[in-house]
């Protein structure tokens, strides 16, 4: 009787390169699944940030309100009062929310610039009332900002990057305080080009609503443009000046009024302190 061995099929006589193979291959696709699934999440939270309720903001910002905001003399606190008055009129006239919260102070600092936050707070520096001529170039900037308020763009902003540490320390077990960290960074955070467009378009529209017409609007953005050390920390949180230029501009074209107002006596006079 003759006897012979039976091939071993392929599939059975596995190589240790064939199982380095699978492994990786494994990891990979659990990788990409893992991604996809964070890209969802993150898209998902941002998507729903805007529906999040303004107490939850203001909740959110009730420990740091004292550290985002600073002493001031007698003469500042009349600046900010007639900051507040202005902004609560402007809000008026983009029909803001009747619930949004709205807080505007200044910071002392020779930066020209001004910024929306989480919880309603806006800031305008010192150096900015230093740098505009009239009331109406000041709402123009006050109304961008706030328009950002109204827009939720802090919150969406904060959420996307509460959502992204979040993840992170998931994946790498970091600290986990990324809420107190993302309120921080929302005060600092910029916005994207189309956040921007609309901040300028809801603006505009409060200016027209507002004095009449929209004169003055460039006011700040065109002093702005023509020196290159002037007001660079606005210009690198808020580009495409040039173009935003052109479209306040191109508003003006139907406006018949152009007449300026000027600025009050208590903004006048922190100029008149740095001049």
């Amino acid at each position: 009787m003759h006897y012979e061995n039976p091939q071993v099929p392929h599939e059975v006589n596995v190589s240790r390169e064939s199982e380095l193979g699978s492994f990786f291959k494994l990891i990979a696709t659990f990788g990409a699944i893992l991604t996809a699934a964070f890209v969802v999440i993150y898209l998902a939270v941002k998507f729903f940030a805007p529906f999040i309720p303004y107490s939850v903001e203001t909740a959110l910002t009730e420990n740091f309100s004292s550290v985002l905001q600073e002493e001031l003399n007698s003469m500042e606190r009349k600046a900010v009062y007639e900051l507040r008055q202005l902004a609560s009129n402007l809000a008026k006239s983009m029909n803001a929310p009747p619930d949004m919260p709205l807080h505007v102070n200044i910071i002392k600092s020779g930066e020209q610039n001004a910024f929306a936050s989480l919880g309603g707070y806006v800031f305008v520096t010192s150096g900015l009332l230093n740098a505009v001529e009239s009331e109406n170039g000041l709402a123009m900037v006050l109304a961008h900002e706030i328009a950002h308020v109204k827009n939720r763009d802090p919150i969406i902003s904060a959420a996307g990057s509460a959502t992204f540490s979040f993840m992170t320390a998931v994946v790498f077990g970091s600290d986990m305080s990324f809420f107190e960290n993302t309120v921080i960074a929302a005060t600092h955070s910029s916005f994207s080009k189309s956040q921007e467009a609309k901040a300028d378009k809801d603006a505009l529209l409060a200016l027209k609503n507002y004095y009449g017409h929209t004169f003055g609007a460039e006011e700040f953005f065109v002093k702005s443009i023509k020196n290159d050390k002037f007001a660079l920390k606005f210009l690198s949180s808020h580009p495409q000046i040039k173009e935003r230029i052109e479209a306040i501009l191109y508003t003006q074209k139907s406006d018949l009024q152009k007449e300026l107002k000027p600025l009050s006596k208590a903004i006048l006079n922190i100029k008149n302190i740095q001049e």
